[in-house]
């Protein structure tokens, strides 16, 4: 019975590998790849089991990892990229505050530089105003990611694509 007991714990502990891919969100070019951001895998309550960085090519790997309902979140270090953010930024949030466009997940992320969940009047001042104008960095930080929910195991443990961009640069001018 202690043998049935011993080898049925060994088992359930059987890691997994997860491996995933970050692009930064360009409309020139929606697959380049982004080096130097750090992966963080969530359990189910959020706390950070394990960190991992992207390499060269934006890929990254968690290994050993238990069964499971995840979250896969994004930081970088990587030094503000203003030079993305321009006055087609704000007419675009324009647009879509007008509902003459939709935004795609990554777009609704970078144009919500207030960082409070929706995109508003506010972040379009925040753009024109206090960024453009008044030189003032965005209250969400510089950098914007898509987060990955990820269920272990899973058929398609590789090839998550989360997209990452300069908060503000809503057209995905900037090429890192």
């Amino acid at each position: 019975l202690s043998f049935l007991l011993l080898s049925a714990t060994a088992f359930s502990q059987i890691g997994y590998s997860f491996t995933g891919y970050v692009n930064y969100y360009s409309n020139s070019n929606d697959s380049l790849p982004f080096s130097g951001v750090t992966a963080h895998l969530r359990d189910s309550i959020g706390i950070i089991i394990d960190s991992t960085t992207t390499d060269n090519e934006g890929n990254y790997t968690f290994n050993n990892v238990v069964s499971g309902n995840y979250t896969v979140t994004f930081t970088t270090d990587k030094p503000a990229a203003s030079k993305g953010v321009n006055l087609t930024d704000p007419f675009i949030i324009e647009q879509r505050l007008s509902e003459i466009i939709t935004f795609d997940a990554i777009q609704e992320l970078a144009a919500d530089v207030n960082g409070d969940g929706e995109v508003t009047q506010q972040d379009y001042d925040l753009i024109l105003i206090s960024y453009l104008n008044e030189g003032k960095p965005f209250p969400v930080g510089p950098w914007v990611f898509e987060t990955a929910s990820v269920t272990i195991p899973t058929a398609a443990r590789e090839g998550f694509t989360s997209r990452g961009g300069s908060s503000g640069d809503v057209n995905g001018s900037l090429v890192p």
